[in-house]
C-alpha cells in the first residue's frame, strides 16, 4: 500500500451535477442562501509529492450546520480530483468525509454530531489484518475561502525488521492484543470502543525473512490493526538462528495510534535477542522511540 494520506481541498464554486445528494436539508434550514463548495482531491506521500486518488473505491460525506444536520452526500465522481458540494452560505459547518466504506448504517433520518461520532466499525472474519479505510472532518470556513482536509487511515502499519545478523530468519509474526473494533471518526485519546474485544491476528511468511549486516531486510504491511488503547498488546515472531528454531516476543506500547507506522526490528544477538519498535506517523515520516519488552 502506498505510504500517502489523503488531503481534500475547498473552495468556492460551481455546483457539480454529477454528486450525489442521497438526503434534503432540513425544512428548516436556509434553502434560499445556499452556495456550492469546490472540492480538490488529491493524495500526498510524506515527502510532499502529490499522487492522484487511485487507491479510493468510495467517498462520503455528512455535512452539519451549526451542531444540526443538514445532509449526506455520496460523492460519485471522486476519481476525477474534483467535485462540489451545495452548502448552506451561513452558519458554522462542519462536514465528515468517509472514504472506502459503506454508508454508515442505523443512522436515524436526523442524525446528531454525536450520534456520528460514536460510530463503530467492527472487523469480523478478519483473520491477518483489520479492514482499512480513511474518515477526516473539517470546519468549512466563509464562502470563498479555502479548507484543507486530511484523513487518516483507520489503521496502525505493523513492519518488520530482521535487524543485521544474517543467520537470523524470521518465519512466522503474531500480534495479539489489539481491538476488533474502531471508532468511525478517530478519537484525539485514542479511546476504543467499550464492547473492543481482544483480536490475535498471525501470519506466515512465504519467503523467511532473512537478517542483513546493513539491517535493510524489511517488510512492511505485516499487520494492520486498529487503535489497541490500554490493552496489554505484543508481537511474537517465530523463525530460527543459526539454524535453532527460536522465538521474541515484543510488548506494544499503549495508545497505538491509526495512521502511524510501527516497525519492529530485531537487534544482533548476544546472550538474548534484543530490539526495538520504533514508531513513524505516515503523515510527516517522524520518529517516535517505544520501550521493548523481549
Amino acid at each position: 500500500m502506498k505510504k500517502q494520506n489523503l488531503l481534500l481541498t475547498m473552495a468556492f464554486g460551481a455546483l457539480c451535477a454529477s454528486c450525489t445528494l442521497n438526503e434534503e436539508f432540513p425544512s428548516d434550514s436556509p434553502k434560499a442562501e445556499m452556495s456550492p463548495y469546490s472540492f480538490n482531491l488529491y493524495t500526498r506521500t510524506a515527502d510532499g509529492n502529490v499522487e492522484d486518488s487511485g487507491d479510493l473505491t468510495s467517498l462520503h460525506a455528512y455535512a452539519y450546520g451549526d451542531g444540526e444536520f443538514l445532509s449526506y452526500f455520496d460523492i460519485s465522481n471522486y476519481t476525477t480530483g474534483s467535485f462540489q458540494l451545495n452548502l448552506p452560505e451561513k452558519g458554522d459547518k462542519k462536514i465528515y468525509f468517509l472514504a472506502n466504506h459503506t454508508k454508515l448504517a442505523g443512522l436515524s433520518d436526523n442524525p446528531s454530531e454525536s450520534q456520528l461520532q460514536e460510530q463503530v466499525h467492527v472487523a469480523e472474519n478478519s483473520l491477518d489484518s483489520a479492514p482499512l479505510f480513511l474518515s477526516g472532518n473539517a470546519s468549512v470556513a466563509a464562502t470563498g475561502t479555502t479548507t484543507d482536509i486530511t484523513l487518516t487511515r483507520s489503521v496502525a502499519r505493523i513492519d518488520l525488521n530482521a535487524g543485521e545478523d544474517p543467520l537470523m530468519s524470521i518465519t512466522g509474526v503474531e500480534i495479539s492484543g489489539t481491538a476488533d473494533r474502531t471508532y468511525i471518526f478517530g478519537r484525539s485519546d485514542y479511546n476504543i470502543p467499550a464492547e473492543a474485544e481482544s483480536v490475535t491476528y498471525t501470519k506466515t511468511l512465504t519467503t523467511a525473512l532473512q537478517g542483513q549486516a546493513d539491517g535493510a531486510s524489511k517488510q512492511e504491511g505485516v499487520f494492520y490493526v486498529y487503535e489497541n488503547g490500554t490493552q496489554p498488546t505484543k508481537v511474537t515472531i517465530t523463525g530460527t538462528y543459526n539454524g535453532i528454531a527460536t522465538q521474541v516476543e515484543a510488548t506494544c506500547p499503549a495508545n497505538m495510534k491509526r495512521n502511524f507506522i510501527y516497525t519492529v526490528k530485531l537487534g544482533k544477538v548476544g546472550q538474548e535477542i534484543t530490539g526495538t519498535i520504533v514508531i513513524a506517523p505516515w503523515e510527516d515520516g517522524g520518529t517516535i522511540d517505544a520501550v521493548p519488552g523481549f
